[in-house]
Order: C-alpha cells, then structure tokens, then sequence
C-alpha cells in the first residue's frame, strides 16, 4: 500500500476524515486492504475504500492525488518508490503465496494429471529462474507491465512449490468465515494434501533456484 506523493507515513495515520484508498477488485486485494489497515490500526470510520477496475487504475489515481492511498502490485510500487512516495505496508515479510485451487472431484478422479501438471510448473521455475532475460518479453505481454517501466523491472525469482504452516493460513481462513465466503469450517489437515508435492529428486534443479 502506496500514499499519495506529498503524504509521509504519519501524516497519512495521523489524518482526520476520510482516507480514500484505492483497491483493486480482485479478492486478494481486498484480502491485503483489510490486513493492512487493521495492521495500521486505522479506524473503520476513517476509511473509505475506493474499488478500480485493476492495479494500473489504482496507480493512476493515486498519481493524480485522487486518492490519499492505493494498494498496488510490482512494478506499480517500484514506480512510485523512484518517485520517492511513501510505502505504508508491503507483502515482502508476509508468508503468503500464490495458489493453485483445482475442483476436489479432479482431485479424485484424475490425480497423476496433477502431479505431472505441478511437476511441469516447477520445470517452468527452473527455467525461468536459470535464465530470466530469455523470458521478459514474455512477461512484459502477459504479465501486464506497462511499457515505461519494461526495460527497467527485474525479472522475480519464482518459488518452488511449498506448503503453508497452519498459523499462516489462519488469518485468511478467519477473513474468508467473517466475509461468509466459505461454507463450512475446514480443517487445516483437509487443505493440505502432501502427495501433490513434487519429489525434489526427480525435480532436479528446481529446487534449488527458490
């Protein structure tokens, strides 16, 4: 989450009225808007979440001072750290991670096809990890990273396939069951399913690019 230029940390905790942060509409945002402002200990009276269509929107409006906040993506937040705005809370410490979801009767009807899908995404890894340059263009098309800052973003290092402790994934379980978005409470040993994991072995180097 990224202030307006011109609002430093304290002045942005320290404001009286509406904070007008842009969120785009995508679960996972909203996830990380409500995590941050109650890390920020922001009042819920002193909010007022403005939704866009996509993180370029959230980036151009907090350039154009229409909101006092958005939370963003790279290389939206690099961006706007080379124009010296304030970063007020970030994901880099935090343990969460990207997540495959498949339908549970494809789990049961068709595992080795997982397997063997999860076994490719960490060949995918390794490439991608080992040679990066060879696939920036690539991300640039389809990773939605705007034209300006092209040339300038560092490819990531993708991770290998892992498995989150259950004090981890507690804080999303709980958001989810206040939101009602999750019919039943679901045990932490029912959502992990370790058989799925590539075997680092056969895996060869992926493992060790993380």
């Amino acid at each position: 989450m990224v202030a307006r230029a011109g609002l430093g940390y304290e002045n942005f905790l320290r404001m009286e009225g509406l904070r007008r942060i842009a969120v785009p509409k995508n679960l996972t945002f909203q996830f990380y808007a409500d995590y941050y402002i109650k890390s920020l200990e922001l009042p819920s009276d002193g909010v007022a979440i403005v939704k866009v269509e996509n993180p370029a929107r959230a980036w151009e409006m907090l350039q154009t001072g229409s909101v006092d906040a958005s939370l963003l993506r790279t290389p939206y937040t690099d961006m706007a750290m080379a124009k010296e705005m304030t970063l007020l809370a970030d994901d880099r410490n935090l343990p969460w991670m990207s997540v495959l979801v498949v339908h549970a009767s494809l789990i049961d009807e068709k595992a080795e096809v997982i397997k063997r899908f999860i076994f490719s995404l960490e060949q995918s890894v390794l490439a991608l990890n080992l040679k990066p340059d060879e696939f920036r263009s690539l991300l640039q098309e389809q990773g939605g990273i705007p034209k300006k800052a092209g040339k300038r973003f560092p490819m990531p290092i993708f991770e290998g396939a892992n498995c989150p402790a259950p004090d981890e994934i507690e804080p999303i379980l709980s958001w989810l069951n206040e939101r009602g978005l999750l019919s039943k409470h679901t045990p932490y040993e029912e959502l992990v399913d370790t058989r799925f994991f590539p075997n680092p072995e056969d895996v060869g180097l992926a493992f060790c690019c993380r």
